[in-house]
């Protein structure tokens, strides 16, 4: 049997005072929402005037729709989702809020933030900071593009393309460069014998570099020196060669030669005088008419020696080729 309640002269079942109950409490419920300006507060007896829904809470968060990958990208099919749809990937532990107007062709999932916070204890020289930030191909700090185990700071398996680089550069401490600047960059010094941040670089001022081994005839070794910006040759350095030469015309001469004069009495010839080219007396004793032959010999195998004037001088000559300075500097930081 139900209880009846009497009010204001009239009886009401226990069931309809529920009602009526409810149905206040939803009322002044409404009334409240209206007087706060739309704005619903949940824990909270005054939501900021900026937000629709302000909740509060001390011990709890809110839970919005968990999907797999293949749950949320399911979503673009056919009409797709409106503008500022947001889910939490379970799968790739990650918050994404969607972009779209209604069609399956312009919807996008964006990721909101790829980072995910990994606690790590203070003073753990093993471990990040509690305010470390790690992700996927995060790993105590270092980050890794194309890489889920970074090694370094900044790890990437792939092409880099960068319109400027900032800091010392990839080149190893020790390495060196041409510079065709004015000013050597920070962590870099010229290659001029001067120690600096500990190094100590090659003094290369006016030098010309050859790389280190051999080519078939030289051999070099790290540091080795050597070379010279001018030469003289001496006797021993110049090529094989030699000289020829003439001597002039001697002019006209005469020679002279011995003649025996005939002397018809007599068995033989007797040594009267010379005859000359100018001598007008032959000087001989008796008359003949013979004629006698005279004739002179050869003076054999013989030779001329002479020297040649010199030509030249001991002057250096260039021994470098056609060059460009510019400054060799190393790194060192």
């Amino acid at each position: 049997m139900l209880s009846e309640t009497k009010i204001f002269g009239s009886i009401f079942p226990s069931y309809i005072l529920n009602i009526m109950k409810y149905s206040l409490s939803i009322f002044f419920l409404l009334i409240s929402l209206h007087f706060a300006s739309a704005q619903i507060g949940i824990n909270n007896s005054n939501p900021d005037d900026n937000s629709v829904l302000d909740i509060q809470a001390t011990n709890k968060g809110l839970l919005i729709p968990r999907l797999s990958t293949t749950q949320r990208e399911a979503m673009s099919t056919g009409t797709g989702f409106s503008q500022g749809m947001m889910v939490y990937d379970i799968t790739l532990d990650i918050l994404f809020v969607g972009y779209g107007n209604g069609a399956s062709a312009n919807t996008k999932w964006y990721a909101i933030n790829p980072w995910k916070t990994e606690y790590r204890t203070d003073n753990n020289a093993i471990t990040a900071h509690t305010t470390a930030m790690t992700a996927t191909g995060i790993k105590h700090g270092n980050i890794g593009i194309g890489e889920t185990n970074p090694t370094e700071k900044l790890h990437v398996d792939g092409k880099v393309k960068a319109t400027e680089f900032i800091g010392y550069g990839a080149t190893p401490i020790g390495g060196i460069i041409m510079w065709s600047g004015s000013t050597v960059p920070d962590g870099w010094t010229l290659c001029n014998g001067v120690t600096n941040n500990g190094i100590t670089p090659p003094n290369l001022s006016g030098r010309f570099v050859v790389g280190i081994g051999s080519n078939g005839t030289t051999s070099y070794s790290h540091a080795n020196k050597g070379g010279l910006d001018a030469v003289t040759l001496s006797v021993s350095q110049m090529p094989q060669h030699n000289h020829t030469f003439t001597t002039s015309s001697n002019g006209n001469h005469t020679h002279q030669i011995e003649r025996l004069p005939y002397d018809s009495q007599s068995s033989g010839f007797s040594m009267q005088s010379m005859m000359g080219s100018s001598n007008s007396d032959e000087g001989w004793t008796g008359v003949d008419t013979r004629n006698r032959g005279a004739s002179i010999s050869t003076n054999g195998n013989h030779n001329h020696s002479g020297t040649t004037a010199n030509k030249g001088s001991s002057t250096a000559h260039e021994n470098r080729p056609a060059y460009y300075a510019i400054a060799y500097i190393m790194r060192v930081k």
